[in-house]
């Protein structure tokens, strides 16, 4: 599976399910993103909206911005996972490891093999444990 999915909206929430392929782009302008199931490299963009990702298995690439707006990781908690937390008013919570970030930051879950890029300017970062 190694085709691209692209969804882009200008208005209207996206919300996507299991997705097998090569790398999935979710993009809206204004709206949320749900992603359930997670298991590509994946890039997820809003200028005004939440995103909820649940992260199945972690990919090498992926990229999660809220312009305006916060945004939840469910990652599972064996992840090896390195956080680059980017925000000029935010804050991060990592509920894994209880790290807690105002700033923009760097910092590790297991090693930190793989890496997740979250960019929320001003907007409440959650990490939490899978379910």
């Amino acid at each position: 599976y190694y085709r691209e999915v692209t969804v882009h909206t200008g208005q209207g929430s996206i919300v996507a399910g299991k997705t097998s392929c090569g790398f999935l782009t979710l993009n809206t302008e204004s709206g949320d993103i749900t992603c359930n199931c997670l298991s590509s490299d994946a890039n997820l963009t809003t200028t005004r909206g939440f995103i909820s990702l649940d992260v199945e298995q972690l990919s090498d690439n992926v990229s999660v911005v809220s312009r305006k707006g916060n945004a939840e990781i469910f990652l599972p908690e064996s992840s090896s996972a390195a956080i680059d937390f980017e925000t000029d008013t935010g804050e991060c919570f990592c509920e894994i490891t209880e790290t807690m970030l105002s700033e923009s930051g760097f910092f590790g879950i297991n090693g930190g093999e793989k890496t997740l890029s979250v960019k929320v300017p001003k907007g409440k970062l959650e990490i939490k444990k899978r379910k």
